[in-house]
């Protein structure tokens, strides 16, 4: 069993190590990389984070930057803008586009049909 589990290992790394000299790589997003969002309905916390690999990696990396215990991930995008906004009763809603601008006027547009007094409270860009 433990020869197998080596060979296989053995195998494995020597593959990767072709594809690595073939120059394939896993897909990542552009130059740019990937973005998130992260809210705390509780708290009003929100976190962002920009640039990274993937958008599970930008997803840890917001909820972690919002530091709050009910912190969850509410967007991710790659080349692109994120805004969120909140209402006076505290509904939270989001937006994405290709500007910082369109992205906060989505996350208004997406705001009003919830309740009156909507702001952004926060934007980012990847």
């Amino acid at each position: 069993m433990r020869v197998a589990r080596r060979h296989l290992l053995a195998v494995l790394l020597m593959a990767a190590g072709l594809l690595a000299a073939a120059g394939i790589t896993a897909p990542i997003a552009g130059a740019l990389g990937w973005g998130a969002i992260a809210i705390s309905p509780d708290t009003g916390r929100v976190g962002y984070s920009k640039g990274l690999n993937s958008a599970i990696e930008a997803q840890q990396a917001a909820v972690g930057l919002c530091q709050a215990r009910d912190c969850r991930a509410v967007l991710n995008f790659t080349n692109a803008c994120g805004a969120v906004a909140q209402a006076s009763d505290t509904s939270w809603t989001w937006g994405q586009d290709r500007s910082s601008t369109a992205a906060q006027n989505r996350a208004l547009i997406s705001c009003s049909q919830y309740g009156a007094g909507c702001r952004v409270v926060g934007w980012v860009c990847s």
